[in-house]
């Protein structure tokens, strides 16, 4: 007698019980790969819907500001308007002073017996006509016109007689004086 042992059927369910688990092993893969690809489809989808919402979003924004660059325009053509009414006050203002100036120095530099009779002034030369006693006084008149800085070299243009003895003279002169903060014209 012979003692016969049989392992077939043992290897074969341990072969079963090993496809099973490879089977099983392989279906939970497959299920976890499609639940990470489903989850990574939704969220690409998320983040697209939510890209796309944006750029709406910044379309609109595009449009409204397209709507508003007329204005936009508009407000700058106002405010240049507005820098070139500036800049002229800024000039008058600084032209005021400077006027004062002038005939501050005018009445400082004035002789004794010589008065002023017209005083025009045509951009930066002043011309003047005026009444002295006598030539002497006319001479001393220039004299003191040319000292003076705010002007550049009185030119006498014209003396006559008068009928009183007086003499009538004009002159012409450059202005000189600056003010400190006066732009270049």
């Amino acid at each position: 007698m012979s003692i016969e042992i049989n392992l077939l059927p043992w290897r074969e369910q341990l072969r079963r019980r090993r496809a099973r688990r490879f089977y099983r092993t392989l279906v939970m893969s497959v299920c976890l790969t499609a639940t990470v690809c489903g989850g990574m489809a939704i969220h690409y989808r998320q983040a697209v819907s939510a890209q796309e919402r944006r750029n709406l979003l910044i379309e609109a924004r595009i449009q409204r500001l397209g709507r508003d660059m007329p204005s936009i325009d508009a407000l700058k053509t106002d405010r240049q308007r507005i820098q070139a009414e500036v800049d002229a006050l800024t000039h008058l203002q600084f032209r005021r002073p400077r006027s004062v100036r002038v005939m501050n120095q005018l009445v400082m530099t004035l002789q004794e017996g010589v008065h002023y009779r017209h005083v025009s002034r045509r951009g930066q030369t002043l011309h003047i006509v005026g009444l002295a006693r006598d030539n002497a006084r006319v001479s001393e008149q220039l004299s003191a016109l040319g000292m003076s800085p705010a002007f550049d070299s009185p030119v006498l243009t014209e003396v006559e007689s008068d009928i009183d003895g007086q003499r009538r003279f004009e002159l012409k002169m450059n202005q000189a004086m600056r003010t400190f903060h006066e732009p270049e014209s």
